[in-house]
């Protein structure tokens, strides 16, 4: 292999092993102000733009075991890279392609799973992170909510039946 295609091929390799997903995306018909544009947006969620030929990331994946990209890889292919949030990337990837109307996801990396281009849509229309931790306390604090109500109506049930009955003697020793 030349020293030119090895030193690509490890940076692609690199960029497969430091960051914790990989999309793709077609960015056929992107001008370089648009490309330019959609980096700035990727920026602000911790994720980065690379235009990599597809021959060197299908290899790159493959050395590494994560299976084979070929169905999410075809013609002009950009990856977006990152260890935040991939639900931000791919929301970010989603709201610019609607304005601009490109690029398309294609699918992708999450961890070592590889994402169809239908996974990639499900994970841009999940809700943001801050929101799901919400979303699980609620589900985590129900059952102690639902027990601490029962605790106090079985208290109030208690004190309602002793002031009755106090009510209820009130009246005969006057």
């Amino acid at each position: 292999m030349r020293p030119e295609k090895a030193s690509m091929m490890a940076h692609v390799g690199e960029l497969v092993d430091r960051n914790s997903y990989l999309l793709t995306a077609h960015y056929r018909g992107l001008t370089v102000e648009q490309l330019t544009a959609l980096r700035r947006q990727l920026a602000k969620v911790q994720a980065e733009l690379h235009v990599i030929k597809n021959t060197l990331l299908e290899r790159a994946a493959r050395e590494r075991g994560l299976g084979r990209l070929s169905s999410v890889v075809s013609g002009p292919t950009a990856v977006v890279v990152g260890t935040g949030d991939a639900a931000a990337a791919a929301k970010a990837i989603r709201e610019f392609a609607q304005a601009a109307q490109l690029p398309q996801l294609t699918g992708g990396l999450l961890g070592r799973d590889v994402l169809s281009a239908r996974d990639a849509e499900a994970l841009a229309d999940l809700p943001p992170k801050p929101v799901l931790y919400a979303q699980l306390l609620g589900v985590l604090q129900a059952p102690m909510a639902g027990l601490a109500g029962v605790l106090a109506a079985s208290l109030r049930s208690l004190v309602n039946v002793l002031n009755a009955y106090r009510e209820k003697r009130a009246p005969a020793e006057n």
